[in-house]
């Protein structure tokens, strides 16, 4: 039913930091009119910008019509606010207009191919836009936003699309997801995608870890073996209980003892951070080597060894 005035209809007044704080600039009409469509509808004022609701008539059996004034005023307080709300290079295209519904529709037409442009930009966007390095859950947010944002200009992506765009672009370590995901009789929801996807991000990284960690051991191991000698790791949890004094006399006599010099206090474990002692004194990285049954590593160890101890132990 189309709305009606009366002598008794109130008029709105819209201003446009409060009703339309967005500002209308070359790259955002989607999302403006959006929040101008809510709040108009919200209002029961959509009639006045989407030609539902014709001006009462001027006069009236010989008088002034009162529902026209109110028409009117309510049109011109809908015509400033759209003024305000748009940026000073998109105001001229509506400076002119005599109603809210000609800056409507003069507003739909200027920006009408642009807005048709970037539905194409965004859908190629949707369909070419591989995971690459990227954490799954930045992928996933990224894809969100794109379909959100075609959302926006009025070209939606079913869920099931989305669903799709994102299993033809993980990449080839979610293989098992997405041949699962493919013969499964149910289609599966963005969310749940997301949760499973996440999931086998942790076991490829748990694995990697694992395989960094088990590599390093193996090489100093047979580092060890191959030259001889002793895990100086080992021997010095040995070595923890005698006297320091006659080290420290050795090395006063210019003796050295063919290890490398402890780090200073508060320099931190290269392994647990804590200062006061350096890795091969760390009590935690021993239990923890003990307990997986990895050899003890050299202090100087590669950056990756230290970030798949790590994880494994903190992940």
């Amino acid at each position: 039913m189309a709305p009606t005035i009366t002598k008794d209809t109130p008029v709105v007044q819209l201003h446009a930091k409060t009703h339309f704080p967005i500002k209308l600039i070359s790259t955002n009409f989607s999302i403006w009119q959006r929040q101008v469509r809510s709040m108009l509808i919200a209002l029961d004022l959509i009639g006045y910008v989407d030609g539902t609701l014709h001006a009462p008539p001027k006069v009236l059996e010989g008088a002034a019509n009162p529902c026209y004034s109110i028409w009117f005023r309510q049109d011109q307080s809908i015509i400033g606010a759209l003024l305000g709300s748009c940026s000073d290079q998109v105001q001229p295209l509506i400076s002119t207009c005599e109603t809210a519904c000609e800056a409507w529709t003069n507003l739909h037409a200027a920006f009408a191919s642009s807005s048709r442009g970037r539905i194409v930009s965004l859908k190629s966007k949707l369909g070419k836009n591989p995971k690459g390095d990227r954490s799954m859950s930045d992928y996933l947010f990224y894809m969100q936003s794109i379909a959100n944002e075609l959302a926006l200009v009025q070209s939606p992506v079913s869920e099931e699309d989305l669903v799709v765009h994102v299993l033809n672009q993980v990449g080839d370590e979610y293989d098992s997801i997405t041949s699962a995901a493919r013969v499964r009789a149910e289609p599966l929801s963005f969310k749940e995608l997301g949760d499973i996807l996440k999931e086998h991000e942790k076991k490829i990284q748990l694995s990697e870890a694992t395989r960094t960690l088990s590599l390093a051991t193996a090489n100093y191991t047979q580092q060890q073996s191959g030259g001889g000698g002793s895990s100086r790791f080992g021997q010095h949890h040995r070595d923890e209980g005698r006297d320091s004094g006659s080290s420290a006399n050795r090395r006063g006599r210019g003796q050295t003892t063919g290890r490398p010099a402890r780090q200073t206090a508060g320099s931190g474990c290269q392994f647990c951070s804590i200062p006061g002692h350096d890795v091969r004194d760390c009590r935690k990285l021993a239990r923890f080597l003990r307990q997986h049954g990895l050899a003890p590593p050299p202090v100087a160890h590669s950056t990756e060894f230290w970030v798949a101890v790590k994880f494994l132990t903190e992940g």
